[in-house]
C-alpha cells in the first residue's frame, strides 16, 4: 500500500513543488484504477494542499466557476506546475540529467534519469530525447530499429528498457563465443613451423645468392673502408694499370685497383693488380702465382715473356713484356 503524499505549502516549502509533484503523480500511477476521472485526481490535489497553495486552489476553483468552464486535468497541471514551479530548481535539475549517462546499465540508467526528472518535471517529446541523447552510440542504434517508438512517456520508457536489456544479452553472448575459441596471445613455435620458416628463409637465399652476403659486407666492413681505404682518388687506384684492363674491369663490374668482385676500388684495400688474369684449363680458376709469392713473402719472378693467369669469363692469353 502507498502512503499518501504529504501536503503541499507552496514555495520555499519542504518537500519542493518538483518532488512532491512527482509523487502525486507515482501515487496515480499506483491507484490508476482508483482514479480514473480526471475531477477526481484534481480534486485529491486540492486536498492536498495547505497554506499559500490551497488559497490558489481556492482561487483556481473560483475562476472557473465564473466562467461555466470544467477543469481537466491537462488544464490544472500546467496552471499548479506554472505557479509553483522554481526556474532555479527546475534548471539545477536539467543540469543534473545532463551528466547522467548510460554505462551499460539500463535499469540504473532509466531510475537516475526519473529520478532527476522528478525535479526538472520534463514530458512528452522534451522527456524521449533527454532519454534518448544520453544513450551509447549502439544503444542508440537499437533503439533506431524498433522502428516507430510510442508517444506516451511510460510506453517509452518500457520499450527503452527492452531494447537495453537486449543489448546487454547480445553482449554477453558474444562474449561467451570468444571465452569458448580464445585465439592465443603468444602461440608457441612448433618444430614443424619453424623447419618451415627455415626453409623458406633458406630458398629466398637461394634465389639471390651473393646479395645478403654483400650487403652484410658493406654493412660491416662500409664504415673501416671509409676510415682506412688505400686509396683516396681513382687515379691513385688504377696508377700502373693499363687502361684497356680499366675498361675491361669496369665492364665486368670489378674493382679497378685488384680486379677482384665485390667491392669499389674506393674500398679497396689490396695492392693494386697491374696485369691481366686469364682462364686456366676451361672454366676452372687459379690464384696468380705472383699473388702467391706475394701471400707468401716472396717476390714475385718474371722469367717468362708470357704469363699465364686465370681471368673471370675470358678464355685468351694476354702477352707482358717486364717493365
Amino acid at each position: 500500500m502507498l502512503d499518501k503524499p504529504e501536503k503541499f505549502s507552496g514555495h520555499d516549502a519542504k518537500p519542493t513543488f518538483v518532488a512532491w509533484w512527482a509523487r502525486v503523480g507515482n501515487y496515480f500511477k499506483y491507484y490508476e484504477t482508483t482514479y480514473v476521472k480526471e475531477t477526481d485526481k484534481i480534486t485529491f490535489v486540492g486536498h492536498r494542499m495547505s497554506g499559500n497553495s490551497e488559497e490558489w486552489y481556492e482561487v483556481y476553483a473560483a475562476q472557473l466557476k465564473q466562467q461555466n468552464k470544467e477543469d481537466d486535468w491537462k488544464s490544472f497541471a500546467s496552471a499548479i506546475e506554472t505557479r509553483f514551479s522554481s526556474r532555479f530548481e527546475q534548471g539545477d535539475a536539467l543540469r543534473k540529467i545532463d551528466r547522467i549517462v548510460y554505462d551499460g546499465d539500463i535499469e540504473l540508467y532509466i531510475d537516475k534519469m526519473e529520478i532527476a526528472n522528478a525535479r526538472a518535471g520534463l514530458s512528452g517529446v522534451i522527456w524521449s530525447e533527454k532519454l534518448k541523447g544520453r544513450l551509447t552510440r549502439p544503444m542508440k542504434k537499437k533503439l533506431s530499429n524498433v522502428g516507430r517508438l510510442p508517444e506516451d512517456d511510460i510506453e517509452f520508457v518500457e520499450v527503452l528498457r527492452e531494447v537495453g536489456k537486449n543489448l546487454v544479452d547480445e553482449i554477453k553472448e558474444e562474449n561467451r563465443s570468444h571465452r569458448k575459441s580464445p585465439e592465443p596471445k603468444n602461440p608457441k613455435k612448433t618444430p614443424g613451423s619453424k623447419e618451415v620458416k627455415d626453409h623458406n628463409s633458406s630458398h629466398r637465399v637461394n634465389k639471390k645468392p651473393g646479395k645478403k652476403s654483400d650487403k652484410g659486407d658493406r654493412n660491416e666492413k662500409g664504415s673501416s673502408a671509409k676510415k682506412e681505404q688505400s686509396y683516396k682518388t681513382k687515379e691513385d687506384a688504377i696508377k700502373g694499370v693499363d687502361p684497356q684492363l680499366v675498361e675491361k674491369r669496369f665492364k665486368n663490374n670489378d674493382c679497378l685497383a685488384c680486379s677482384k668482385p665485390n667491392h669499389r676500388w674506393f674500398q679497396c684495400r689490396g695492392p693494386i693488380v697491374t696485369i691481366s688474369s686469364r682462364s686456366v684449363a676451361g672454366n676452372k680458376r687459379r690464384i696468380p702465382d705472383s699473388a702467391i709469392q706475394e701471400e707468401e713473402g716472396e717476390k714475385p719472378q718474371h722469367n717468362a715473356k708470357h704469363t699465364k693467369v686465370s681471368a673471370r669469363g675470358v678464355g685468351r692469353e694476354e702477352s707482358t713484356e717486364p717493365h
